[in-house]
């Protein structure tokens, strides 16, 4: 079962998906991938050419997160909707990611905060459904491991103040936004980071030249 399917839930994803398209909407390229089993289409808006999905109703491509069976250096953009949560061995897959991405090319994480409305929902709620069941990562774990496997954070940002405990609820409450953003910005329900591959950079090795030896 997963908590996705709820009114709520789709209210959420309304709101990540403007986000998304706001951090999304100068990037160009050839191959962009959306990894999950959202049905939620996240690339709409983007101007990359071809958008390949390894899940939800979108799907055209069947693989494991985990093992991205792509080239090495292929692919432009990695959206990433709450598929931190699920994650057995981040380093591993951050390895994968920052493999498949060109150098300059874009990762985009979408997850929930463990310091929310989210967050207490998991600890208190005991619900047996993803992703009240996974594991949240806190922003700065996760931007840890995005530098760590050569990933510079672009841009990111936490947002959605609203109590989460109510599944059938697709009311928005524009004060809670408001006051949370201002006064408590840290304990937004999720937070969306794009981070960029950098390009290794090349250490110039100035060259020893013999001198010709004198004639006497």
């Amino acid at each position: 079962m997963t908590w996705f399917n709820s009114n709520s839930a789709k209210q959420l994803l309304i709101y990540e998906k403007a986000i998304v398209d706001s951090f999304l909407k100068d990037k160009f390229g050839y191959f962009a991938v959306q990894l999950g089993g959202l049905d939620c289409n996240f690339l709409t808006q983007s101007r990359i050419s071809k958008h390949l999905f390894n899940g939800g109703i979108n799907k055209n491509i069947s693989f494991h997160c985990a093992a991205i069976p792509f080239n090495s250096d292929s692919i432009d953009l990695i959206v990433c909707p709450h598929v931190n949560e699920e994650l057995t061995d981040n380093d591993s897959f951050f390895e994968e990611l920052s493999r498949v991405i060109i150098p300059s090319g874009y990762a985009l994480i979408i997850s929930f905060n463990p310091y929310s409305f989210a967050g207490l929902r998991k600890i208190f709620g005991f619900d047996n459904e993803n992703p009240w069941n996974c594991k949240f990562k806190s922003l700065r774990d996760t931007q840890n491991a995005l530098k760590k496997h050569g990933f510079l954070v672009e841009q990111a940002k936490i947002f959605h103040y609203q109590p989460v405990f109510d599944d059938n609820s697709t009311r928005y409450i524009d004060h809670f936004e408001s006051v949370g953003g201002r006064w408590f910005p840290l304990l937004g329900n999720v937070y969306c980071i794009l981070a960029k591959k950098m390009i290794p950079e090349m250490t110039p090795i100035k060259p020893r030249w013999n001198r010709p030896k004198k004639i006497a």
